[in-house]
């Protein structure tokens, strides 16, 4: 591995990670106690009732992760649909 990229990235390319266990893996390392973290935020929630387009969100994430932090802040509903690395949400 000569060129400088993402680790899992890199792993991946060299053979060394099986792309099938990756979704799971992340899955696992994402999993992490929220509340601890992150909470409701009414001012980014004023923030984006302020815009009057559709909102998307894109993530390097998994679903199930950026799905968790979305509610936890308070503003999943706020979002038309998502992509991840490798799938769509949808909201």
């Amino acid at each position: 591995m000569n060129e400088c990229k993402p680790l899992l990235r890199g792993m991946q390319e060299e053979g060394l990670l099986d792309e099938a266990l990756l979704e799971e893996y992340l899955v696992f390392c994402h999993d992490i106690p929220l509340h601890d973290h992150i909470g409701p935020d009414p001012q980014l929630r004023r923030m984006l009732e302020g815009i009057t387009l559709p909102k998307w969100v894109f993530t390097a994430s998994t679903v199930p992760h950026a799905t968790r932090c979305l509610e936890r802040l308070g503003i999943f509903d706020m979002f038309e649909a998502g992509a991840s690395r490798s799938l769509l949400l949808s909201t």
